[in-house]
């Protein structure tokens, strides 16, 4: 594990980006850009993937806190009846 190194999403991204744009400026033959499809897109659709969870979870953890908000609201209210009544 020492050699290894954290490898970021947003690295990954730049570089097939990088990709896209050398291929769009011709910078490869049609042999190595043919070579090079099967990857980018592979990696392409993980990123997607990848982002797609991270926005999953991140509507799941802002509507558990909602959730958790509107109970504790519920429950504050609910106190404040009680000691209305008594």
């Amino acid at each position: 594990m020492s050699n290894e190194q954290n490898i970021n999403l947003s690295q990954i991204s730049t570089i097939v980006n990088a990709v896209h744009i050398a291929q769009k400026r011709g910078a490869y033959s049609l042999q190595e850009a043919a070579q090079l499809s099967e990857p980018v897109s592979t990696i392409t659709a993980l990123l997607e993937s990848l982002a797609k969870q991270q926005q999953q979870q991140q509507a799941a953890k802002t509507e558990q806190a909602s959730t958790t908000e509107q109970a504790s609201t519920t429950e504050q209210a609910s106190e404040d009846n009680n000691i209305k009544t008594i």
